[in-house]
């Protein structure tokens, strides 16, 4: 009877504990429509990332890159982020002129497209590109001026 109370407290305690560190550590994705919204309510820029199932350079982007913690840190911060798949949204695909996996869209609160980021981008360049984007360097700078080139 002991065993069963000790078991059923420490089952407790394992269900009431942290969430896993995948799940504590990921992008909060929200759909196209309501990206619009939360970017013009919360005055962030949004990130659109359009991948595809099987794309060798998709799986870096989201593997290696997007769980680079300072880049995490940056989208959750700083960002709106939308991932769309290419299937079943040609719209979208043919809306941003897609046809490189991945590619990646940013748009300005206000609903202005800032511009695309084609192709896999290790993390120490891609944390630049967000740092360009989300301080607003955009607006006045080249991104090679922005790098100090």
């Amino acid at each position: 009877m002991r065993l069963l109370l000790v078991l059923a407290i420490s089952l407790f305690l394992v269900a009431c504990g942290e969430r896993p560190a995948e799940e504590a550590s990921a992008i909060p994705w929200v759909s196209y429509p309501q990206a619009m919204e939360q970017a013009k309510q919360r005055g962030l820029p949004a990130m659109l990332l359009f991948t595809q199932r099987g794309c060798r350079f998709c799986y870096y982007m989201e593997e290696v890159t997007l769980k680079d913690p300072k880049v995490l840190s940056l989208l959750r911060e700083a960002f709106v982020p939308v991932k769309v798949e290419a299937e079943g949204h040609r719209d979208l695909l043919l809306r941003f002129r897609v046809f490189v996996f991945p590619t990646i869209w940013f748009y300005s609160s206000e609903g202005d497209l800032i511009g695309p980021v084609t192709g896999y981008r290790p993390p120490q360049e891609f944390a630049k590109i967000l740092e360009y984007i989300s301080s607003g360097a955009y607006k006045t700078k080249s991104f090679e001026e922005f790098m100090g080139g």
